[in-house]
C-alpha cells in the first residue's frame, strides 16, 4: 500500500485563525463554533431569517487544529502522555499506546479512563496502569546475545564464532600433558644461535633489507599511516575529508571559506542560517514574521474601517441619518472593541441633546442622541471605534 498524498504543514499555519473552544458557553458570540456542538444553529439559517455566516476565522481554526493532528503522525510522531488531556477526556482508553517522554520506551493501557502518568509515578502505581510493550534498551541486549549458529563444535579461524564446552574439552583431551622435553643445555644453544643471528645490542641495526623486515611484519600499512599523519606539534593540511565517528573540539577559532553543515542545517560565510526550524532561511523567516506589514482597508458609502497590518488594531468609523438604535460595525472586531465614541453632526432638536453610544459585541454598537432632559432622540450623529 503506497502513502497518501501527505500533508507538509498544518491547514493556516500562517492565516489568520481562532481558538475552537472545547464547549458551548452561552457568552460565547452567537455564531461560535465550539467541539462539542460545531456550528450553533444562527449560521444554519438564512440571512433574510435572522441568520448570521460562519465566521472563515473559525474555519481555518478547526481545520489548522485537525491538520495539525495529521502532519505530526505523517511526519513519523508518536503521541506521549498529556494530562491536561487525559483531565479533559476522563482518562486514555484501555488498549492506548502512547511514548515515554524520553521516547526509549512505549506503554499500553490496562484500563479505561487511565490518568496514571508513566513518566512521573512509582512503579508499583505504573504496573497496575500500563504496560511497557516496547524498549529501546531490549534492541541493545539482543544484539548482546549470541546467535545458536555460531556455537561450533570444531576448532577454525574465524573470528565472529565461539567454540561449545564439550568441543574444548576433546581438542585438549587431545594434547599432550605439559613437561620438559628440552634440556637447558639445548634451550642454551638456541639462544645463542639467534643471537648470533640477530645482535640485540644493535637493536635491528644489521638488518640488512629493513623495507622487507617490515613487510614480513605486517607493519607497512603502519609506518605508511605515520608517514603521512600529521604532527601534533606543527599541525598540517590535509587535501581529502576527514572523518570522525566521535566528537572534534578547538580551543582556537574554525573556520571555513563555504560555510558548515550540521544534518541538514547550513551556515554560510555570510551569516545566514538554513534549516528545517525555520522552514528554510533564518532572514527569510524573521522578514516574514517580523517584516513590515501592509495594511488593510474598507471604505463603502459614508462608513469604512482601517487595519494596522503589524498590530492587528482596526480603527472603524461612519455616519447615521437616523440615530436611536443598536448598529452593524463595518466589519465585526477579530478580537474585541475596545470603545466607541459618538458626536452630533449637523442636526440637534429644540433643546440642548449631545450624542452618546457604546460597544454591544464585537459586531455591533449602540448610538443616540439625549437631551438636557435625558429624553433619547434619533438625530444624526457620527461615530469612532477602535479594537483589535
Amino acid at each position: 500500500m503506497k502513502n497518501p498524498n501527505l500533508i507538509p504543514k498544518p491547514f493556516a499555519q500562517n492565516g489568520q485563525k481562532d481558538a475552537i473552544p472545547a464547549n458551548y458557553k452561552s457568552d460565547l458570540p452567537s455564531q461560535k463554533a465550539t467541539w462539542d456542538t460545531g456550528f450553533p444553529q444562527i449560521t444554519m439559517m438564512p440571512v433574510t431569517a435572522g441568520g448570521l455566516p460562519p465566521s472563515g476565522r473559525d474555519f481555518n481554526g478547526i481545520l489548522n487544529q485537525i491538520s495539525d493532528n495529521i502532519v505530526y503522525l505523517s511526519q513519523g510522531g508518536k503521541f506521549k502522555y498529556s494530562q491536561e488531556y487525559a483531565d479533559s477526556t476522563g482518562g486514555y482508553p484501555k488498549g492506548a499506546i502512547l511514548q515515554s517522554d524520553d521516547e526509549t520506551r512505549e506503554f499500553q493501557s490496562l484500563t479505561d479512563n487511565n490518568k496514571i502518568n508513566f513518566n512521573k509515578e512509582s512503579s508499583e502505581i505504573v504496573s497496575a496502569a500500563w504496560k511497557q510493550v516496547s524498549t529501546t534498551q531490549l534492541l541493545d541486549e539482543l544484539n548482546k546475545k549470541l546467535n545458536r549458529s555460531d556455537v561450533v563444535q570444531s576448532v577454525g579461524n574465524s573470528k565472529t564464532q565461539v567454540m561449545s564446552q564439550n568441543a574444548v574439552t576433546d581438542s585438549l583431551n587431545t594434547k599432550q600433558d605439559k613437561g620438559d622435553y628440552a634440556t637447558n643445555t639445548a634451550l642454551n644453544q638456541v639462544n645463542d644461535n639467534a643471537n648470533n643471528r640477530l645482535e640485540k645490542e644493535k637493536n635491528g641495526e644489521d638488518i640488512e633489507d629493513k623495507n622487507t623486515f617490515i613487510n614480513n611484519l605486517g607493519l607497512r600499512d603502519t609506518v605508511d599511516r605515520a608517514h603521512h599523519s600529521l604532527d601534533r606539534r606543527t599541525g598540517g593540511e590535509v587535501n581529502g575529508d576527514i572523518l570522525s565517528q566521535e566528537n572534534i573540539s578547538a580551543k582556537g577559532i574554525m573556520s571555513a571559506d563555504k560555510g558548515f553543515h550540521a544534518g541538514t542545517a547550513i551556515l554560510t560565510p555570510w551569516g545566514d542560517i538554513h534549516g528545517t526550524e525555520w522552514d528554510g532561511w533564518i532572514s527569510h523567516w524573521i522578514k516574514r514574521h517580523y517584516g513590515k506589514k501592509n495594511a488593510a482597508e474598507f471604505m463603502a458609502g459614508n462608513k469604512g474601517w482601517w487595519q494596522d497590518g503589524s498590530s492587528g488594531i482596526i480603527f472603524q468609523y461612519g455616519a447615521l441619518s437616523v440615530s436611536g438604535g443598536n448598529f452593524d460595525f463595518p466589519r465585526a472586531f477579530s478580537n474585541e472593541c475596545f470603545a466607541v465614541l459618538v458626536t452630533n453632526t449637523n442636526s440637534q432638536g429644540s433643546r440642548i441633546d449631545n450624542a452618546f453610544g457604546y460597544q454591544i459585541n464585537r459586531f455591533q454598537f449602540y448610538a443616540a442622541s439625549k437631551t438636557e432632559g435625558g429624553d433619547i432622540g434619533r438625530y444624526p450623529v457620527a461615530w469612532w471605534a477602535i479594537g483589535r
